[in-house]
C-alpha cells in the first residue's frame, strides 16, 4: 500500500508537505483540490465493504486513529514525528493520542484490581 501511495505522489510530480495526497476533480472539492471529509469517508467505507469489512466500528476516522497509535508506538511516543505523520498543524490534537497511549501503557491499577479479585477466589 505504501508503495502505491509513493508511486501516486511521484506520478503527480511536485507535491509539497501541505498539499493533499489525493485530490478531487469534483466541483465539491476545496480550492486546493482536497476531497471533502464526508466524501472521503464514503469512499473508504465503500472499499471496506468491498473488502468484506462491513462494521460500523471501522471507519475512516478509526483507521486514522489506529494509524496514529501505531505511529506513536513505533517511534516510542515521539510527538513531533506523529504530528508530522498525521499532518496536524499543532501538537495539541496529537497530544490526545499520546495521552491515550500513556493510559494504555499504565495498566498498574487494572493489574492491582485483578490481583484483588483473584485473591478471593483461591483457597
Amino acid at each position: 500500500m505504501a508503495a502505491l501511495v509513493r508511486d501516486h505522489i511521484a506520478e503527480r510530480g511536485n507535491v509539497s508537505d501541505d498539499m493533499p495526497i489525493f485530490i478531487s476533480t469534483s466541483n465539491n472539492s476545496s480550492e486546493d483540490g482536497r476531497i471533502p471529509a464526508k466524501s472521503l469517508s464514503r469512499l473508504i467505507k465503500g472499499y471496506l465493504v468491498k473488502a468484506g469489512i462491513n462494521s460500523t466500528r471501522i471507519t475512516a476516522h478509526s483507521l486514522r486513529h489506529t494509524s496514529a497509535m501505531l505511529k506513536l508506538r513505533s517511534c516510542n511516543g515521539d510527538l513531533k514525528a506523529t504530528q508530522e505523520f498525521l499532518r496536524h498543524s499543532s501538537p495539541t490534537v496529537t497530544i490526545r493520542y499520546l495521552q491515550e497511549l500513556d493510559a494504555a501503557r499504565d495498566t498498574s491499577s487494572t493489574d492491582v484490581m485483578s490481583m484483588i479479585r483473584n485473591a478471593g477466589s483461591h483457597p
